[in-house]
């Protein structure tokens, strides 16, 4: 069970710190492009290593999948409505 939730960190966190930057970057076209994508990327960063701290942190595997795979499915569905 540690393999999968280390994989779900690794994987998990990437895909919904990458999506996450993504609608940033949607939402805040008005203002400098390059300053807005600098910020996205800074906050993945950060979503990042708490999603990793957070998979380890919850009892039940089950609970960290969903955690994870939701937000990005969510997010997803946000990212392509913005487009």
């Amino acid at each position: 069970m540690i393999f999968f939730r280390f994989i779900l960190a690794i994987l998990g966190g990437y895909a919904l710190s990458a999506v996450t930057a993504m609608c940033i970057a949607l939402m805040f076209t008005e203002t400098i492009k390059g300053s807005t994508v600098l910020s996205a990327t800074m906050l993945a960063f950060v979503i990042h290593c708490a999603v990793f701290i957070w998979v380890f942190m919850v009892q039940s595997t089950l609970k960290a999948w969903l955690g994870v795979v939701v937000p990005i499915v969510i997010l997803s569905l946000v990212y392509w409505l913005l487009r």
